[in-house]
């Protein structure tokens, strides 16, 4: 992640799996670390920067805030 300049480098990166959430985590993402665990995170701006469409601007995402460590839940135990 420290090699990364912006979020949408980070979203390029096949291995990272880097994707926004949704529903009660709306506005927050996730990245793999370690099978099966993963990052939670958020952009550390407020509010985070928008495009003229209404969508995040993931170039001008610089900074995150990292909220958690956990499981990953949609990975079953058989699947290495």
């Amino acid at each position: 992640m420290q090699a990364v300049e912006n979020l949408k480098q980070m979203r390029s990166l096949p291995q990272a799996g880097c994707h926004p959430l949704s529903e009660n985590r709306a506005g927050q993402w996730a990245v793999n670390v370690q099978y099966p665990y993963r990052l939670i995170f958020e952009p550390a701006n407020d509010p985070a920067p928008k495009l003229p469409d209404g969508g995040i601007d993931e170039e001008r995402i610089t900074v995150v805030r990292i909220l958690d460590a956990h499981y990953d839940y949609h990975h079953n135990k058989t699947k290495r």
